[in-house]
């Protein structure tokens, strides 16, 4: 945001998962608007495999290309994890 660089696309910020709570992850993008790395950087979270879910998803986020930008631009992402079992019984 800061960089004024735009996500492409509608990504969600909040997903079914398997516990409720949040991670906080740092993005590296390229120049191509690809995502090339995710660091955990806080999270509520316990399950290792639930904080694995959202790095998954995050690491599918397209971005904006453009030559201007850092060669490795950094991006911080908020997501949301909803326990979706209770919607599944």
């Amino acid at each position: 945001m800061d960089e004024g660089r735009t996500i492409l696309g509608t990504p969600e910020y909040t997903i079914d998962g398997i516990s409720d709570g949040y991670a906080d992850y740092e993005l590296a993008v390229n120049r191509e608007g690809d995502v090339t790395s995710a660091r955990l950087i806080e999270s509520s979270l316990r399950s290792t495999p639930a904080k694995y879910e959202i790095r998954n998803h995050v690491v599918k986020f397209k971005f904006e290309k453009g030559t201007y930008y850092p060669k490795f631009h950094h991006v911080v992402v908020k997501i949301t994890m909803i326990d979706g079992s209770d919607l599944r019984n």
